[in-house]
């Protein structure tokens, strides 16, 4: 029997476990990085591997094209494409997983260059479109997946679509919607509400919910 390779290892463990945290070259938000759920560096973020990641497991893998990592990735991809390294990591987790966390893909600085922070949500929004998973970009931005989701909000929070998209919104919130509204790509018509404790939301493609940390 031909051995599997750690690519496909790391693939099956995906398949059964179906959460992994996706880690960019970015300063960490959050604890995802030092968890225990399975890890994909993204280029520069495989510079994050600590001691016990750094062995030769199936609880981590590399992927990128080299140009913000200096050392050896699990899978190279070529330098001269049209896609994004995080494109790329998408790409190879495709069906297999139903949550992302996502940690090291917002500067927390302000240094996120603006292109690749809209590309960002645009590549996340395909994806989560086309596999219906929740990405956690961190753990204010949340892409939620079409459907209908009842979520513990206290806070103000705000609905980004990016696409013409219908929404209902009940709960415990300023302002419900009983009846399904239509929002447009990037409409203001969903922000700027608040919540009180769960919030259902309702939605037939994938948005973004944004929620207030103060």
């Amino acid at each position: 029997m031909k051995k599997l390779s750690k690519i496909d290892l790391f693939l099956n463990k995906l398949d059964s476990e179906k959460i992994l945290c996706l880690v960019g070259p970015l300063e960490s938000h959050s604890f995802y990085s030092n968890s225990d759920f399975l890890k994909l560096y993204v280029d520069g973020g495989a510079r994050k591997k600590n001691k016990s990641t750094l062995k030769q497991n199936i609880s981590s893998l590399s992927i990128g094209d080299n140009d913000s990592f200096q050392g050896k990735l699990d899978l190279t991809l070529p330098k001269n494409k049209n896609y994004s390294d995080l494109e790329g990591a998408l790409a190879l987790i495709g069906h297999r997983a139903d949550i992302i966390l996502m940690d090291g893909f917002i500067s927390l600085k302000n240094e996120s260059r603006f292109d690749h922070l809209l590309s960002m949500f645009h590549s996340i929004f395909n994806f989560v479109k086309k596999y219906n998973t929740f990405v956690f970009i961190n753990h204010n931005l949340i892409m939620l997946p079409r459907g209908i989701h009842h979520i513990n909000i206290h806070n103000y929070f705000g609905i980004i679509a990016f696409t013409n998209t219908s929404l209902q919104i009940l709960g415990k919130v300023d302002f419900k919607s009983e009846v399904n509204m239509n929002i447009s790509s990037l409409s203001s018509k969903a922000c700027s509400n608040r919540g009180f404790g769960i919030v259902k939301i309702k939605i037939d493609k994938p948005v973004l919910l944004t929620i207030n940390e103060n």
